[in-house]
């Protein structure tokens, strides 16, 4: 993915994040997404989807971590 396509993909990704801390999820359409993030449906629908594969794809990235089989060490804290 190139760096004009991240950023597109991030200003949708904001975008629903910050209409999700105004409203509901199931109040959050497609188009309120689009409008904020200024950018087109087809736009949209080639990052994602659906809705609800936009929701999941942040889960993911947030929680990858935690599903990883390899857990890196951390340098920060010492928990023998």
């Amino acid at each position: 993915m190139d760096r004009r396509q991240k950023k597109t993909r991030q200003a949708i990704i904001d975008a629903f994040v910050k209409l999700l801390t105004k409203t509901s999820y199931e109040k959050v359409s497609v188009k309120d997404i689009i409008d904020a993030a200024d950018v087109g449906r087809s736009t949209f629908y080639s990052h994602f989807e659906t809705k609800d594969d936009l929701a999941r794809q942040i889960c993911f990235e947030l929680f990858d971590h935690i599903f990883s089989p390899v857990i890196p060490p951390c340098s920060t804290h010492n928990f023998s």
